[in-house]
């Protein structure tokens, strides 16, 4: 059977990760035991093992991108293995907002022509479902529910609304995000309208192959191409790269920030007139091969 590989939680504080590297090929051969990809949190970057022997079926969540615990980042299993990967990712949504379930006690007039019945009852549903409910304007007293107890979650209402033939919400992309960030990148620094391309990760989501591909497809220039990080001079040599402000580099930064910012600083100056220093040591570069500072006197 299929396994999907989710995002693990690595520490108590850790609410998302950011994939450093895929260690194995949409199409390979995974062994147990195996480290499988490399994720980054605020503090570490760590290893994480395949749970099981199978062959790498689908990649969700690529190099560079960061995604909340309990998401699907990928699929291990054997060929012509599916599985409901947008029932996952609804369950790791739900489970990351809360563990609780929520009771929505209605009591919902039926507005439609057809039908003056009032709705009363409990009806289970998470608070994801309930949110997405309201936004597609629909009743959730007429969605059947799938999960445990008859619970009704995101799932069940994107399904009802498929079935109806009513539109899925825009915006309604993987994590909740239309582009990744390394797409949105690329995207930028090509000034490339994202709204001509389309995603190919789940949900529609435009990841950075699909950026690299609209460029392909509609002639580019070679020299009009941008590395992700990378900077070139006239000369087409690489200055320097740009490093993610991420994991441990961040954490830092951001509790010096912190210091700098909430606890309370003194400062005390004072002058001092240094000229005849100045003119000594003037001299001393004249007359001695050691190079005597205005430090040195200072310090002695």
């Amino acid at each position: 059977m299929a396994e999907v590989i989710k995002m693990p939680k690595l520490g108590l504080s850790m609410q998302k990760g950011t994939i450093v590297k895929w260690l194995f090929k949409e199409g390979e051969w995974v062994e147990k035991g195996e480290p499988l990809l490399e994720i980054e949190t605020e503090k570490i970057v760590n290893e994480v093992e395949s749970p099981i022997n199978g062959i790498l079926l689908k990649i969700y969540v690529h190099e560079g991108e960061t995604a909340p615990i309990l998401t699907p980042l990928g699929v291990i299993g054997r060929i012509g293995e599916k599985i409901d990967i947008d029932k996952e990712k609804d369950e790791a949504e739900e489970k990351g907002k809360s563990k609780d379930e929520n009771i929505l006690n209605a009591k919902e007039d039926n507005k439609s022509s057809k039908s003056e019945t009032i709705l009363t009852g409990e009806i289970k549903a998470s608070p994801v479902a309930i949110k997405y409910a309201k936004k597609a304007n629909i009743e959730i007293s007429k969605i059947k529910g799938t999960g445990p107890g008859a619970r009704i979650l995101k799932n069940d209402v994107k399904r009802y609304l498929r079935e109806n033939n009513l539109p899925i919400l825009e915006g309604e992309k993987y994590g909740n995000e239309k582009i990744s960030p390394c797409a949105d990148h690329l995207s930028k620094k090509m000034g490339i309208d994202i709204d001509k391309i389309k995603g190919s990760a789940p949900g529609g989501r435009i990841i950075k192959k699909d950026i690299e591909k609209y460029i392909k497809l509609n002639n580019f220039k070679k020299e009009n191409l941008v590395k992700q990080y990378e900077y070139e001079d006239k000369f087409g040599k690489d200055i320097g790269k740009r490093i993610p402000y991420s994991g441990m580099r961040k954490i830092i930064g951001d509790r010096l920030s912190q210091s700098k910012f909430t606890a309370p600083h003194i400062y005390f100056t004072t002058s001092i007139d240094m000229s005849k220093i100045q003119k000594l040591t003037d001299s001393f570069k004249k007359t001695s091969t050691s190079n005597i500072s205005i430090n040195d006197f200072i310090v002695f």
